[in-house]
């Protein structure tokens, strides 16, 4: 009996070491993944770490800690403001001109948030933080810090992250933490956005046409964007200005007719395409409209009114009263095509003739019919000049009337007589 006793005291002692044993795998398999959940590293000067935090302190790969192997495969250089700074994460960092290349291994999760922060107490950073092919950006100015995140996924437990400079103005991109939080769901990739302002334009033949294209980015998309028109027709040319650029930027599209450009309704495709590893592009239309002639001009499909003014002036009070930007483009518009028909032809414009004919003499002066003959030289000569258009009025060179002089005789001599002294 006793012995039974003894044998199923035996077998639940073996059953709770087991199961303690099972229990002790499990929690330091637990505890290592939990581990594994968040990774900080410090960058910078050793003796103001962060609690918690790797120091990196331009450590060169491999560096070992915490079970990980880590460091930089490019030169870089520490840099610190002492208790200048207050939070032990910013007050230094590793920077540097020339691009380097940061290397971790050892991490078991497959898929990390990584938090990068950068900036600095006295200098401007630009930093451009490349992984997997696309391109990320950071701007600081001084005494600031910014931070950009991104997803990264280790490949046989490794990553590896490029850092660069933006430009030759900047002096330094730089580092101060990166912290690796492992998450199961990746972030949205960088991108670039485009806008197109109009995106429809009217001209005559001979004409060009200005549109203004920006590219920004709601992410920090830090890879060159080239621009490009397609469906061009051989009378009509493209011009970008500039034809490329890291975001944001802004550019001008001019696109040029001649006089043998056939009067129809033009469609071309505006495109933008980065050089990220995704090569992302945006296509937008944007139209042009060849007329032949001022009274055949079609409605804009920007303006405000179907009906556009037909004189010169009318035209510009018409375009004060669209939203400011596109009635700045459309004034800069109308001058242009003007300007281009004045110089092609040396002649007056067919509106303004128009204007002209409709400004009667009789709203400026009174008419006196036929000039009269004139009696003597002087008044002669006056007469050659006013129907040859030199002079309009020659109340200027009337001699002064006195009281006592007898009244002129004559038209011309009445005539300024009275207007020289009214009082007769």
């Amino acid at each position: 009996m006793p012995s039974f006793f003894i044998r199923v005291l035996k077998g639940e002692l073996r059953a709770s070491i087991a199961l303690g044993a099972l229990l002790l795998v499990l929690v330091g398999w637990s505890l290592a993944a939990n581990g594994d959940n968040a990774v900080k590293f410090d960058f910078g000067d050793n003796s103001g770490v962060a609690p918690g935090y790797i120091s990196v302190s331009g450590s060169n790969y491999p560096t070992d800690a915490s079970g990980l192997q880590f460091g930089w495969l490019d030169p870089v250089i520490i840099k610190s403001h002492g208790s200048a700074v207050a939070d032990l994460r910013l007050r230094d960092s590793n920077v540097s001109i020339e691009p380097a290349r940061f290397k971790i291994a050892g991490l078991t999760r497959t898929l990390y948030n990584a938090e990068i922060i950068s900036g600095d107490l006295t200098d401007d950073l630009a930093t451009r933080v490349t992984y997997a092919g696309q391109n990320y950006l950071i701007r600081s100015n001084p005494g600031e810090w910014n931070r950009l995140i991104l997803s990264v996924a280790p490949v046989n437990g490794e990553i590896e992250i490029d850092f660069s400079r933006i430009g030759t103005a900047e002096n330094l991109w730089g580092i101060n933490v990166l912290t690796l939080t492992a998450t199961d769901t990746a972030l949205s990739k960088p991108v670039f956005e485009m806008s197109l302002q109009p995106s429809a334009h009217i001209v005559y033949p001979g004409g060009q046409a200005v549109h203004r294209v920006n590219i920004s980015s709601p992410n920090s998309y830090a890879s060159e964007v080239n621009l490009s028109i397609t469906d061009l027709v051989p009378s009509i040319t493209a011009q970008i200005t500039p034809a490329g650029g890291l975001p944001p930027f802004a550019a001008d599209i001019r696109l040029l007719t001649t006089t043998a450009t056939p009067t129809t309704l033009y469609s071309f495709t505006m495109q933008a395409k980065g050089e990220d590893a995704d090569a992302l592009t945006i296509n937008k239309q944007l139209t042009l409209t060849v007329t032949g002639s001022q009274s055949e001009a079609m409605q804009d499909p920007n303006s405000l009114s179907p009906e556009f003014p037909q004189s010169i002036q009318d035209q510009l009070d018409y375009l004060n009263l669209i939203p400011a930007t596109l009635a700045e483009m459309k004034s800069a518009q109308a001058k242009i095509d003007l300007f281009q028909k004045l110089q092609d032809r040396k002649l007056i414009n067919r509106s303004q003739m128009q204007d002209l004919n409709e400004l009667a003499l009789t709203d400026v002066m009174p008419a006196f019919g036929e000039y009269p003959a004139s009696e003597d030289g002087f008044g002669a000569a006056l007469l050659y000049l006013t129907k040859a258009g030199m002079i309009s009025s020659v109340v200027d060179y009337a001699p002064p009337a006195g009281d006592d002089q007898k009244p002129p005789i004559g038209f011309w001599a009445k005539f300024f007589g009275s207007v020289s002294n009214p009082a007769r």
